[in-house]
């Protein structure tokens, strides 16, 4: 319910853009941030950005999308992947990855 509340907050305040945008044929919500994959391939994200998540400016010819904790996966065309965000485990290490399929991002939680 949580994650819910949090992706109707962000992508209200993000409506203009998105309505400005091509349509959305994806979105996927991390940890504290919402990405939308757009027709033309490109993404925009709205959210948490303390760690870059929603930098994906420059990110082009994406086909998926996946949202984790701190970190967001692109998937493009060509089977490579491109990732930005907090990089503590080794989320971002995707620069040799070609020949991928499908891309996914864990979201981590703690019950204190």
């Amino acid at each position: 319910m949580i994650i819910l509340a949090l992706v109707a907050a962000a992508l209200a305040a993000a409506q203009s853009e998105v309505q400005a945008s091509p349509k959305i044929v994806a979105i996927e919500a991390g940890y504290s941030h919402t990405v939308a994959l757009k027709q033309d391939g490109s993404v925009v994200g709205v959210g948490y950005n303390d760690y870059g998540q929603l930098d994906t400016g420059s990110w082009t010819d994406i086909i998926q999308v996946a949202a984790g904790s701190y970190h967001t996966v692109g998937l493009k065309s060509d089977g490579t992947v491109v990732a930005k965000g907090r990089d503590a485990y080794g989320e971002l290490d995707v620069g040799l990855w070609n020949n991928i399929m499908q891309v996914a991002a864990g979201v981590t939680t703690r019950w204190d």
